[in-house]
């Protein structure tokens, strides 16, 4: 189902910045009608035709091109579940791939290569831009067979964190505190095979209920509150992870990230759930 809402997105996209070219393209031809006798099929007279066309013309022509990108990848990555860049990148590289093939296959002046292929990225990037949400949220929860002050320490306690979740190669203490509101740290883990360190800070704590901690990264704040909650036997573990991108960079580059940290939180608090139960109570 989910393969199948990509894919309408994605022709969404394309049929969007297709007809937006094609319109642009009709008021063009009006203005500047072919020859009479002048037949489609005639790629020599064509050709001929094209080169005598004025300047203005083929500006026309490459605010379409540059038009036609900016609404496909808007649409797409409006359409696309989570409004994910992919969807927009994917109809503006497919319609970038449309104007370089129309470049190469008919005349037309030298200086329409980079502005009209320019256009195509660069108007592209801002409809994917426009169509991203200003933030994304990652939830998820465990219940963990384990008293809450062994889950709530394990979790607000870096040291203790660091010991459950093997990813984490190194921690370093940037505060003069190690544990509660203020508490600064540099974590290191292995991220796609390679190493990748963040800088975070506990903002709150309640002992026993949550902690937040806050991390600015790459343009992006990670805003990450962990709430426990007695349940008989268990605890009930819960995590809310807010992501707002701040620069240009990061708001096309922190949807296409986003499943791999969702998948190593998932990982983590599979650790956390075995780290817990593991000691005793």
């Amino acid at each position: 189902m989910k393969l199948i809402r990509r894919f309408a997105a994605i022709l969404a996209g394309l049929l969007a910045g297709g007809v937006s070219v094609g319109l642009i393209e009709w008021g063009n031809a009006l203005r500047y009608p072919m020859p009479d006798g002048l037949k489609l099929d005639d790629v020599e007279g064509i050709g001929k035709w094209i080169k005598t066309l004025p300047a203005d013309a083929f500006a026309t022509l490459a605010i379409a091109w540059a038009v036609g990108s900016f609404v496909g990848a808007f649409v797409a990555s409006r359409l696309v579940a989570g409004r994910r860049a992919y969807a927009g990148c994917v109809v503006m590289g497919l319609l970038t791939a449309a104007t370089i093939f129309n470049l190469i296959n008919l005349p037309h002046p030298l200086w329409l290569w980079p502005v009209g292929v320019g256009g195509c990225l660069i108007f592209g990037t801002i409809g994917v831009l426009l169509a991203a949400p200003a933030s994304y949220v990652v939830t998820t929860s465990r219940q963990i067979k384990a008293s809450i002050e062994t889950v709530f320490g394990t979790i607000a306690d870096i040291s203790n964190y660091c010991k459950a979740v093997p990813g984490i190669t190194k921690v370093e203490f940037l505060s003069d505190s190690n544990y509660g509101i203020g508490t600064r740290f540099r974590e290191t883990r292995i991220m796609q095979g390679k190493e990748a360190s963040t800088e975070l800070e506990v903002t709150e704590l309640t002992e026993n209920q949550s902690i937040r901690f806050v991390s600015n990264e790459g343009g992006t704040i990670w805003d990450t509150v962990f709430t426990v909650e007695s349940g008989g036997n268990v605890t009930q573990m819960n995590m809310q992870m807010d992501v707002v991108p701040k620069s240009v960079f990061a708001k096309l580059i922190t949807p296409v990230i986003l499943g791999m940290v969702s998948k190593t939180i998932e990982q983590d608090m599979d650790s956390v759930q075995a780290y817990c139960e593991a000691v005793k109570n």
